[in-house]
């Protein structure tokens, strides 16, 4: 069958490539593994022209398949496999010749003349999921035998006739019919299902053309219909009977003639010697001869010309592929017919401007004809598919036609090479079926339309006329939301064309779709496409005009009201239709701004803001995140103080840091959300459902992104306060509860603080500090008017040592296991005096439980039975020491992480303390440890901006500041290797890429060994012992190079916020970085550089060798780090370094060489 999904591959037969090709195109893991198989095949076809039709005719059983990513594999291949097919170029006859006899039959096409589109609408098959042959028969029919199939066929007949009737049959003897009257056993037999045949309407002459066509072969049917005499005859009396009939019989002789064609083809010859075989068939070839492991034989392959094998075809080479895709169009099942348009769409794209043309019996205009004739007859065939097709798939968010939409597209392929008035007439086909009542007809006509002009821009502007009544129609459907998404699908293409000839109609659009917003829900499927037409209309109107924002409806609604339709949108359930209502807001307040329509901008400051602050917290998707930063970034930059005072007032502040601070794992508060501006608001779009700070469930949430939507939010306070303080007015309720977030006297209180308060409070200031610097251009003393208190606050926060409130957890199981140990050592017998040396806290501190595990051996010692609880006691013990050692990994990150950010606040605001490694110390931790990238860049920019303060005053501590960042640098060793470690120790030949390659492959098959099972129930004697070192030792390995990552992670961050920040004069500056690279390399290359003879590589590198191949190793990192930093008025110094280290490329270790090649390659990048 067909239709299902089976493969074509024997499981004894030798595969062959192609064979490999095509498994790996049905049942590859990955959409990219498909796609390289396609390729290859369609390269296949380019080294074997001769095998094109077999290749064909493999990859077209896989657009039959059930799968949907198998068919889309091989329409891949198709579009390889067109694209290594070159142009068929037919002889042509001259024009003096009598051409009348070879003109191709008008039976072969259907034309747009004689098509009738009402007659296929009315009496047309539904094309549907598929024919309902499969739901016939139960599961439990299949097994039984066809005489017993019939009888339970029968009884359930039996069963549905009589269902219904409620009367007693012996009192109603005359509704006692018996069932044999109605149904025979034929009739329940299921018979394929043909097509109507169309009766011509004289039968007798039927009957004889019948006969006498029966008794021609179908070459001299042929002949018979090329007379001009009959042609007329035929086609007025015999039309339907001969067109089929002529079809058959023409298909039949083409196959004919291609078998022939293929056992004519060449094949390779074994060749032993003597003369080379010559044979008339192998002209037009190329011989390749290779070489066996036999040294007296070897093969002779003949190669055919690609042009040569077209040349000599006698018809189009994809002819028959496309009839039978033809064919398959019309199939009921819609894979099938969803596979056939695949494959038509990238044929005909390809070679569509050749397709109908017949060998050496055409002129070059005759040809012409023919090309027109044959894509006239395709294109109607398409249309009658988006006519008739009625298969959609609701399971997602828009309903999805695939038979339609790729109908469309392959129409599309076809209308590129058709003539502007058979486009016409196509377009006046497709907007009939707009008159249909049909939802299914009008969106298959819409898409059909949609890719006809994204095909032919050129006519877009003639057919305009044609096309707004159309689309404009469909645009207002209300009904099916699916057609108004194609309607408005379909004027995108023609947006420019429309406000360029039709500038009239753009706000009739723009108002039709503001009045749609007010349809729409979170199960539209027309959102996101009404969506992005306005945004691009709107920015239309913008580019003409930027006043012309403000009067974007026709009932004249103000512009702020026809916003607020876009706020519901901004927590859309669809990731793709909440990143094009921000572009198209963004666009909007854009052109505001141009247009000074300011009284505008304040009316929708405040739920804007809002309703962004509200994405930092609540979003997850980082397009949307990113979009969103750009928005409230002009907008903060945009309002005045005034205005953003107005904007946000304290009730609104207040429900800013409620949701800031919500808990992990707790739903956001609903009264926080419902509060738009200040004001509260009766609904929230996402208030009938539970929500959660960065995704929709706990179970969704991880610690990183939990982290980063409350970093963004502490940096959008941050940027508000900026942008309010600018003309020396402090928000005082903002910087209340910004000093909240320190909880100063929270060890005064008794209660453990919260790291993540203090993280977001430096993460505030040091945003509020830098932000007020950089958008305002203010120096660096007007800077300083964060508040006093926040520097004192912070400088006293600094220096405490805490057990944070987020470690509670940690500590509850350090207390119950250090309670259970002492429970447990009382019971074994241990006198009171030694458990009295314990203390028995309310909250034991990690010093008193590991006071406890040290004395534990002398308890042990001194139990009466030691082995008394003994698997209980190793138990607790074991949860004891695993708790300690979480809680101080745990104390030492929220640590850093706390330092560091208050470190970063205190330089930021340029309110340096006397002795400076109060703050950088934990700025160097966190850049060397710091896992979360945002966290860490964040200490980069300010050890930058520490640089840039106290260079000139404190040159020494920057230097060592950044030594201590190029030490950071040479941690990983996959980028900066080490001369004299590893298993490449000294190497001088080979290249250090594949040395690592082999030395990984050696590594894995280490593993594999040690841990291989034999055939019996345990392991074998020599393998059933694992050396766990090895396993350690990978571990062991695995952490110290992601820690090395990371380390040289922060230190790039660092050492290019520090050279963009100095600029031209970084050399001046902190010329350490001079010596760490340059001059380190050209003194420990001076043998190579000044001698004129390099000298001979030596076998071996001493300790010496060694010491100053890794300092050339080291210098050339340094280089490749820092100089696609430099500023571009040090481009001749970067230039100069190009001659030292191409030298390096040629020093005599693997590991040199290897990072010579690195630092040309971030050399070649800079512009």
């Amino acid at each position: 069958d067909s239709n299902e999904n089976n493969t074509i591959y024997e499981p004894n037969m030798e595969k062959t490539r192609l064979d490999r090709l095509l498994l790996l195109l049905d049942t590859g893991s990955t959409r990219a593994h498909r796609e390289m198989a396609a390729e290859e095949i369609g390269a296949i076809v380019k080294m074997h022209p001769e095998d094109l039709q077999q290749i064909m005719c493999r990859v077209h059983h896989f657009l039959r398949s059930k799968s949907f990513e198998t068919r889309m594999a091989a329409g891949y291949a198709f579009k390889f496999i067109a694209s290594n097919v070159v142009q068929w170029k037919p002889r042509v006859l001259p024009d003096s010749k009598d051409v009348t006899q070879h003109k191709v039959s008008e039976l072969y096409f259907l034309s747009f003349d004689t098509f009738d589109l009402d007659f296929i609408l009315e009496h047309g098959t539904h094309l549907l999921g598929s024919s309902g042959l499969l739901y016939l028969e139960e599961d439990e029919l299949q097994h039984l035998s066809p005489r017993e199939r019939l009888k339970k066929q029968r009884e359930n007949l039996t069963k549905q006739l009589y269902s219904d009737m409620e009367f007693d049959k012996d009192n109603h003897p005359e509704h006692n019919i018996k069932l044999e009257d109605l149904v025979t056993d034929d009739d329940l037999i299921m018979q394929p299902k043909k097509r109507p045949k169309q009766e011509p309407k004289d039968k007798e002459a039927s009957r004889q053309v019948t006969e006498t066509l029966s008794k021609l072969s179908a070459r001299q049917i042929n002949a018979t219909l090329q007379t001009p005499s009959l042609q007329h005859d035929l086609v007025e009396m015999f039309h339907p009977y001969i067109y089929a009939y002529v079809n058959v019989f023409t298909l039949a002789d083409m196959l004919e003639r291609r078998t022939k064609q293929q056992k004519q083809a060449p094949k390779a010859v074994v060749y032993s010697g003597g003369d080379t075989p010559t044979s008339s068939s192998l002209s037009h070839t190329r011989t390749s001869i290779t070489k066996q492991a036999n040294s007296d034989a070897i093969v002779v392959e003949s190669k055919l010309n690609p042009e040569a094998v077209l040349a000599n075809a006698d018809e189009w080479p994809f002819q028959a592929r496309c009839e039978e895709m033809c064919n398959d169009l019309f199939d009921p099942n819609w894979t099938l017919r969803h596979g056939a348009a695949i494959g038509l769409r990238e044929v005909i794209s390809r070679h569509g401007n050749t397709a109908g043309i017949i060998q050496d019996a055409d002129t070059e205009m005759t040809q012409r004809e023919h090309n027109a004739q044959w894509l006239e007859d395709m294109a109607i065939r398409l249309i009658c598919v988006l006519a008739l097709d009625r298969f959609g798939d609701f399971s997602s968010a828009q309903a999805v036609a695939p038979v339609r939409e790729i109908a469309g597209q392959t129409l599309g392929a076809a209308i590129k090479h058709m003539s502007e008035t058979a486009v016409r007439k196509v377009l006046l086909l497709l907007l009939r079926l707009e008159q249909r009542n049909e939802w299914e007809v009008r969106h298959g006509g819409l898409l059909g339309v949609k890719y006809l002009i994204a095909i032919r821009e050129d006519l877009i502007v003639p057919l305009l006329p044609e096309l707004l009544p159309v689309v404009l129609k469909g645009l207002q459907e209300k009904e099916v939301d699916d057609v108004r998404a194609a309607a408005a699908d379909t004027i995108m293409p023609m947006a420019n064309q429309i406000v360029q000839n039709a500038p009239e109609l753009i706000c009739r659009i723009v108002t039709i779709l503001w009045d749609s917003l007010l349809e729409l829900d979170d199960f539209s499927a027309s959102t996101n496409s009404i969506l992005k037409l306005l945004s691009r209309l709107l920015q239309d109107i913008v580019s003409r005009r930027c006043e012309d924002i403000e009067k974007t409806h026709e009932g004249g609604t103000q512009l702020p009201e026809l916003m607020s339709r876009l706020w519901n949108f901004f927590q859309h359930p669809r990731t793709s239709i909440r990143l094009t209502v921000l572009e198209a807001t963004f666009g909007i307040i854009d052109a505001m701004v141009r247009a000074k329509l300011f009284r505008c901008f304040e009316a929708v400051l405040p739920a804007l803001l809002t309703y962004c602050f509200h994405n930092f917290l609540l979003e997850m998707e980082n397009d949307v995140l990113e979009a969103t930063k750009v928005l409230w970034k002009l907008c903060i930059e945009t309002a005045s103080p005034t205005q953003l005072a107005a904007a946000q007032p304290d009730k609104q502040l207040l429900a800013y840091f409620q949701l800031l601070m919500t808990p992990e794992s707790k739903t956001v508060s609903p009264s926080a959300l419902r509060i738009i501006g200040g004001e509260t608001q009766p609904q929230h779009p996402r208030l009938h459902e539970s929500i959660y700070l960065a995704g929709d469930a706990p179970l969704l949430q991880n610690s990183y992104v939990l982290l980063r939507a409350r970093y963004l939010g502490a940096c959008a306070i941050g940027q508000l306060a900026a942008n309010w303080m600018v003309n020396g007015t402090t928000p005082k309720t903002l910087a209340n509860l910004s000093y909240q977030l320190f909880q100063v006297d929270a060890q005064q209180r008794g209660i453990p603080p919260s790291c993540i308060r203090r993280i977001l409070g430096g993460v505030v200031i040091s945003t509020w500090a830098s932000d007020a610097r950089k958008m305002h251009s203010i120096s660096d003393e007007s800077c300083s008017k964060v508040p006093d208190k926040f520097l004192i606050a912070m400088q006293e926060v600094l220096k405490e040592k805490a057990v944070f409130v987020e470690m509670n957890k940690l500590s509850s199981q350090i207390r119950m296991a250090y309670l259970e140990l002492l429970s447990l050592y009382s019971q074994c017998g241990l006198s009171s005096n030694e458990l009295d040396k314990m203390p028995l806290e309310s909250n034991i501190s990690p010093d008193s439980a590991r006071a406890l595990l040290d004395i534990l051996p002398s308890w042990k010692a001194a139990l009466p039975n030691p082995d008394a609880g003994l698997d209980r006691r190793k138990k607790w013990e074991s949860d004891l020491r695993d708790s300690i050692n979480s809680l101080t990994i745990a104390i030492s990150s929220a640590t850093m992480r706390v330092r560091a950010s208050l470190a970063s606040a205190i330089i930021q605001s340029s309110h340096l303390p006397e002795k400076i490694t109060v703050i950088v110390k934990p700025l160097l931790e966190s850049i060397a440890k710091e896992e979360v990238d945002f966290l860490q860049q964040q200490s980069a920019t300010a050890i930058a901006r520490l640089i840039e303060l106290r260079c000139d005053e404190a040159p020494e501590p920057c230097q060592k500041i950044c030594q201590h960042l190029i030490n950071y640098l040479y941690a990983d060793h996959q980028k900066c290797p080490q001369v004299a470690a590893g298993e490449h120790n000294g190497l001088i030949d080979g290249i250090l890429t594949l040395i690592r390659l082999n030395q990984e492959d050696e590594r894995l098959k280490a593993i594999s060994s040690h841990t291989k099972l034999t055939r019996y129930d345990g392991m074998a004697e020599d393998t059933k012992f694992v050396s766990p070192k090895l396993f350690d030792e990978d571990f062991a390995s695995i952490s110290e190079k992601n820690e090395a990552i990371i380390k040289r992670t922060g230190a790039e961050l660092a050492i290019s916020e520090i050279f963009n920040s100095a600029g031209a004069s970084i050399i001046k500056k902190l010329p350490i970085f001079l010596h760490a690279g340059k001059v380190t390399l050209e003194k420990s290359l001076a043998e190579y550089i000044h001698d004129q003879e390099a000298p001979e590589n030596p076998l071996h590198l001493d300790a010496t060798q060694l010491a100053t191949a890794q300092s050339i190793v080291n210098a050339l990192n340094v280089l490749q780090v820092t100089v696609p930093h430099l500023s571009s008025q040090l481009l001749e110094f970067s230039v100069s370094l190009i001659p030292t280290i191409i030298v390096a490329t040629q020093y005599p270790n693997v590991s040199v060489r290897y990072t010579a090649a690195q630092c040309l390659a971030a050399l070649a990048k800079i512009e």
